[in-house]
């Protein structure tokens, strides 16, 4: 549901295949579009989640692994949580 609205329908298996990521990565940094030009290079999805920059992931990494795929971006705050219902 989104603002009252059914976006889907079924078990939560389903659903879970609507999602086009395994993991939410949330960024905040004042170079969000640069942040938003790598990422899409490694086929990271941006998304507004309020006022949060996120990104859904295709496959879970580790802290190590995403850092080094945002290099040369200021990061103020990152943190990652996987995609569930």
């Amino acid at each position: 549901m989104k603002n009252g609205i059914i976006l889907g329908e079924g078990s939560l298996s389903e659903l879970k295949t609507l999602i086009p990521g395994q993991e939410v990565l949330v960024l905040q940094t004042i170079q969000e579009q640069k942040a938003i030009a790598l990422a899409q290079k490694y086929c990271f999805i941006p998304r507004r989640y309020g006022n949060d920059l996120a990104f859904l992931l295709p496959e879970p990494l580790d802290l190590k692994e995403v850092m080094t795929r945002f290099e040369g971006i200021l990061i103020d705050s990152i943190s990652r949580q996987r995609v569930r219902l």
